[in-house]
């Protein structure tokens, strides 16, 4: 059906100006050019509309590719980060993390016994300072060496990371007492 320029933005259900801006378009189809002034143009409907339909599925399966080739380029990114031992999976980090803290802890903990009997030998202000002073620096200086463990091919122990991650059913901490009832408390009569 050939129609002018307002009856096929009805058709179409679009406005007369987007119209306008897809004449503008490479390939968009006017069946006749206006002979005199005055005239609008004439239109064939199912030329427009296989235009309309192949401009949006071109410009989906651009949209596709385009997504597609960013998403190849971000895997081969990856990848070769990888390979650059520029990224380390998460797991891998939160086990050499929680053994590389639990050391430190026990380093930590471990101070108030070892410095006991150094500071049983001290008598001034300065030597208490100074025994520590260098009790902490031993245990800020084992942490800032703490290397993680490798194997012999340049990887981090173990094959999978999730390997040991498995929960065992033994608790960890001490047990916590239960609490005890406390008595009723009476209110006592105030005087006014």
């Amino acid at each position: 059906m050939v129609v002018n320029k307002a009856k096929l933005a009805q058709i179409l259900g679009i406005s007369e100006r987007s119209l306008s801006d897809w004449q503008k378009e490479d390939g968009f189809p006017i069946h006749q050019l206006p002979r005199r002034r005055g005239e609008s143009q004439l239109y064939e409907t199912s030329e427009v509309i296989r235009w309309w339909i192949a401009r949006e599925s071109g410009d989906d399966l651009n949209a596709e590719k385009t997504r597609l080739t960013r998403e190849q380029a971000d895997k081969t990114a990856l990848e070769n980060a990888r390979l650059r031992a520029e990224l380390v999976p998460v797991v891998l980090v939160e086990r050499s993390w929680g053994k590389m803290i639990g050391a430190f802890r026990a380093r930590v903990l471990g101070l108030p016994s070892k410095l006991a009997t150094l500071l049983a030998n001290e008598t001034e202000h300065s030597g208490f300072l100074r025994v520590l002073r260098n009790g902490v620096h031993e245990c800020l200086t084992e942490l800032s060496r703490y290397e993680l463990p490798q194997n012999s091919d340049g990887d981090t122990e173990g094959s999978d990371p999730r390997a040991d991650a498995a929960p065992d059913s033994q608790s960890v901490g001490r047990s916590v007492p239960k609490a005890k009832p406390r008595g009723k408390r009476r209110a006592r009569p105030v005087a006014h």
